[in-house]
């Protein structure tokens, strides 16, 4: 992807360094892809340390397309969250009542399937939140870029990632858990 404004961070990060972003404008946008343009079934992963977690407002890990359609995984008032929109609803199903912890890597995982309509988000390996979601049973297709660091209508992650991770399928439980355990 293009970064921009982003730096890499070599001794940073959950193993191999992270990518620091400063919250007001710092991103790494990555060109639509068709190979990315996932509408039956989504995981999305990334290790998160945030530098900021109290107050309100959403801080983006991960985002892809905006408010008619698209996937956000990050912090919304304190809490991890895992967004999905399409032209018929939208649903966030949100993390433990504890939150995101500042200064400490999480491994934040969302995932659904179409088939089931299950939407999960888990972290540090364990499933935090589960729930059905049936808005019209895919994800929009459309030429979006995708983004770390940022959604479209200009909200910015203030923290480091690394290994943003995404699959065209929901991944297991124990699949998971064993990202979480080996890193």
């Amino acid at each position: 992807g293009t970064v921009s404004g982003a730096f890499f961070n070599a001794t940073g990060g959950s193993k191999y360094g992270s990518y620091e972003f400063d919250g007001v404008d710092d991103y790494v946008e990555i060109a639509y892809d068709n190979t990315l343009n996932i509408t039956e079934a989504i995981t999305v992963s990334a290790w998160a340390n945030p530098k900021i977690v109290q107050g309100s407002g959403t801080f983006i890990i991960y985002s892809r397309g905006n408010y008619d359609t698209g996937v956000t995984l990050g912090l919304s008032n304190a809490l991890w969250d895992f967004l999905l929109v399409n032209s018929t609803g939208y649903d966030q199903t949100f993390g433990n009542p504890s939150g995101g912890q500042s200064n400490t890597f999480s491994y934040v995982v969302g995932t659904w399937d179409s088939a089931s309509g299950n939407k999960s988000l888990y972290v540090n390996g364990v499933l935090e939140n589960s729930e059905i979601w049936n808005k019209g049973g895919r994800l929009r297709n459309d030429a979006t870029q995708f983004f770390v660091g940022r959604r479209v209508d200009g909200q910015y992650w203030n923290g480091s990632t690394d290994d943003v991770a995404i699959w065209n399928r929901s991944l297991s439980a124990d699949e998971i858990l064993i990202i979480n355990n080996t890193g």
